[in-house]
């Protein structure tokens, strides 16, 4: 069922034959907390991002889901701010996607089904695209966290109180060397009100 550009229906047997055969490591990745774990996998345009364990992955589903199979929502006047959702997949061994992982990411080889978003690709056309992962908002953790993890995100980056975002990391392109240059968490939260500037030169 086609939804405004967001596909929430599950997928066939046989498109899910398909997703185990065209799959590779998403090159572009930079940030979040998946890229010394699961990763985020490339299949065509679209990509498969894990789903985050307990409360936090419920949240993110139910946010995309709001955006594309709600056309009655308030956020589906974001559409054009996020990517194409298009469900989730929860991926068997059998598939030989975990497997897959496993070789990809040094991990060991698991028979638990892992649990994946299907976006769409934004980067799907660029052939050295330069990304951005900003952490959005002034405020970073869950209404509901204690105390010492409310007090850790405030300190993380005291200027976002002022700018309204973290950056969390980041890949740029350098044509002088044909290659890329990474930035991670740590060099975002170094940045200053006399040096942000810097990130978006």
């Amino acid at each position: 069922r086609q939804v405004h550009g967001g596909d929430c229906s599950k997928s066939s047997s046989s498109q899910r034959d398909a997703l185990s055969m065209t799959l590779s490591p998403f090159e572009h990745s930079v940030g979040g907390s998946h890229d010394d774990e699961r990763g985020i996998l490339v299949n065509g345009n679209c990509i498969l991002k894990p789903v985050q364990s307990g409360i936090r992955g419920e949240r993110e589903i139910n946010f995309y889901e709001k955006v594309w199979c709600n056309n009655t929502s308030e956020l589906a006047t974001i559409r054009q701010f996020v990517p194409r959702y298009h469900g989730c997949e929860e991926v068997h061994d059998e598939w030989g996607l975990t497997r897959f992982v496993s070789q990809h990411f040094s991990l060991p080889l698991t028979c638990v089904p892992i649990r994946y978003m299907k976006l769409e690709n934004l980067v799907h056309d660029m052939k050295k695209p330069c990304v951005l992962d900003l952490k959005m908002g002034t405020i970073t953790h869950e209404p509901d966290a204690p105390a010492d993890k409310i007090e850790r995100e405030r300190t993380k980056f005291p200027f976002q109180k002022i700018v309204g975002f973290r950056v969390v990391g980041m890949r740029v392109f350098r044509p002088e060397s044909d290659s890329f240059q990474r930035f991670d968490k740590h060099f975002g939260r170094s940045l200053t009100d006399t040096n942000f500037h810097l990130v978006f030169a």
